[in-house]
């Protein structure tokens, strides 16, 4: 990989190393007329360009960033990217007030994507997806977790799990992959049935997925489903996480600590 020098940025907003408060970021070291010089893909120096230059080696490829402003890329640590459908008009009925339950009551909510993304080719999921990343690469996104959860049966979870891996190695934007098949429960469906299935998809899509992951809410998986799902999931290599809202009136703390 050839050395790069990064010239003429306007100014660097990078963090200082260790000064944090809980996950409040606190302080930030500025740097104007500066560079940054990267080697082996590794940052080897930032700051005024006079500095930079004395860590330079050899000949570089020199980018021209044009007085433009450089921040670390952004971490997206909860998206779900990989779906069919639209669900716009929630965003409406959610301003307007409404609550996620009173919404999903109307046959919104994770059901009503479901479908779509079921009929959806894994072609198709994959440009929807494509698409979305480039526009969140313009937005300066360069880390993406992504959630499968839109398919609620092992077919259409494991097309998406496929899907984000083949876009990871496609694109530049970093993706980590999550299984969330207990997102909600299929129409037609008992909780109890459901939840046997999703234990059962763990073995099958282990290898696609790097977190597992459980909506632990009041209307969906309570604290002892969730518990059972995660623990699934840990025996086949895969790292807990909770997608919640309301964990602190469940137990879903306590759960964390203890897994």
């Amino acid at each position: 990989m050839s050395n790069l020098l990064i010239q003429n940025i306007s100014q660097i907003a990078t963090p200082k190393p260790g000064v944090y408060r809980g996950s409040e970021l606190r302080e930030l070291n500025m740097y104007e007329n500066a560079a940054i010089y990267i080697s082996g893909g590794v940052i080897k120096a930032v700051g005024p360009l006079s500095d930079v230059l004395e860590k330079v080696e050899g000949h570089p490829v020199i980018l021209d960033a044009e007085e433009k402003t450089a921040v670390p890329g952004f971490v997206d640590s909860h998206s779900h990217l990989v779906f069919g459908g639209s669900r716009a008009d929630e965003f409406a009925m959610r301003s307007s007030g409404m609550s996620y339950e009173e919404i999903a009551e109307q046959g919104g909510g994770i059901v009503s994507t479901v479908e779509a993304t079921r009929k959806a080719s894994k072609e198709e999921l994959k440009n929807l997806g494509r698409i979305r990343l480039q526009k969140a690469l313009k937005q300066g996104i360069t880390t993406m977790e992504i959630k499968s959860g839109y398919g609620l049966d092992l077919e259409t979870e494991r097309k998406m799990l496929e899907v984000i891996n083949e876009l990871k190695e496609e694109q530049p934007v970093e993706l980590t992959a999550t299984f969330l098949g207990a997102h909600a429960v299929p129409k037609n469906s008992a909780k109890e049935e459901y939840l046997e299935e999703v234990l059962a998809m763990i073995p099958e899509i282990a290898e696609l997925a790097e977190y597992c992951d459980v909506f632990c809410e009041k209307g969906y998986f309570n604290v002892e489903e969730t518990r059972k799902v995660l623990e699934k999931g840990i025996e086949h290599g895969l790292k807990p996480k909770l997608h919640t809202n309301q964990f602190n009136d469940i137990g879903g703390v306590e759960m964390a600590i203890e897994l």
